[in-house]
């Protein structure tokens, strides 16, 4: 585990979370194993399988076999995401320095040097490697810069985040005793410090498969960050409450000034609408407070934000 100490100890351990990718993890090990060389640095690769398809964990097998000295497959008992997937694997590292990396090669290894020598200052804890061009769809790259920058500012979290992260064992080891039922590793890690460098570094196009993750998860995942991070949704809710009020009293008194004047017949119809804006206010309060509700119920049954179900290696 994360605190475990042995005079072995590797000087980097590179933790990447796998969901159904196969043909990128063994050059994605071979370029890892370039690089370490070339920077003389010991190393291994930590491949967790967070319930992918079984062709994904049978090469993590091959690749564990093949290289057993400096490869680690963690299979999880299903799928639990990819920061909890990674957090797993920062668990079970033991190097001094940890490096997180997706299993699709978009961020290169051979830019790992760079975020090493960001490092190489004393006062920083951690180093993002930020990419300069993203290779992602417009849609995907317009969405990810709006929820960072609202994120950012509701949450007072760090100026930026991204996948490819090198930090400082210290660091690792408090991140692996925070336990949130969503995890969200960039504002986990926010908590900790605000030592963080950010590095320029390469994006690359996807060359296999697709993303794991569909307009609508990612959607769902930046609603779920907001509500569990962040007081936007209450906030909402007071706003909203203020508003109802505000509008239905305007309505309400131009209806009875209509009728003290001409002796319209509008109360009907005055009626009506204060109701329907007011239920829908109310019905609106009620969805994020259920929302809420459930996430204090998850908090209290303190469920493991992820299962192990087999170890290759150690």
């Amino acid at each position: 585990m994360l605190t475990e100490t042995t005079s072995n100890r590797p000087d980097l351990s590179v933790v990447v979370p796998v969901f159904n990718s196969v043909a990128s993890l063994r050059p994605l090990y071979e370029r890892v194993t370039a690089v370490c060389a070339k920077e003389a640095l010991r190393f291994e690769l930590i491949l967790v399988h967070d319930g992918g398809s079984a062709e994904s964990w049978d090469e993590i097998r091959a690749l564990q076999a093949a290289f057993p000295e400096t490869v680690l497959g963690i299979q999880l008992g299903r799928n639990y995401g990819q920061h909890n997937a990674t957090l797993c694997g920062i668990d079970h590292s033991r190097g001094e320095l940890i490096l997180t990396l997706d299993d699709d090669l978009q961020n290169p290894p051979e830019e790992i040097p760079k975020l090493l020598a960001a490092l190489e200052d004393p006062e920083l804890d951690m180093a993002y490697g930020i990419p300069v061009d993203k290779k992602h769809s417009a849609w995907r790259n317009w969405g990810s810069a709006a929820f960072k920058k609202v994120f950012r500012y509701l949450a007072r979290g760090l100026k930026d985040g991204s996948s490819y992260r090198l930090m400082r064992r210290s660091l690792a080891e408090n991140i692996g005793r925070h336990r949130e039922q969503f995890v969200f590793l960039d504002q986990i890690i926010a908590w900790y410090t605000v030592r963080v460098a950010y590095v320029p570094v390469r994006h690359e196009a996807r060359s296999d498969g697709r993303s794991g993750y569909s307009g609508f998860q990612l959607f769902e995942m930046a609603i779920k960050t907001i509500i569990l991070y962040t007081d936007l949704p209450l906030r909402i809710m007071i706003w909203s409450g203020l508003v109802s009020s505000i509008l239905s009293l305007s309505i309400g008194s131009i209806y009875i000034a209509l009728k003290l004047i001409n002796g319209a017949a509008v109360g009907f119809t005055a009626l009506i609408t204060a109701v329907t804006f007011s239920a829908s206010v109310i019905l609106l309060s009620l969805g994020i407070l259920g929302e809420y509700i459930g996430r204090i119920y998850a908090a209290r049954t303190e469920r493991p934000v992820y299962a192990v179900r087999e170890i290759l290696g150690r």
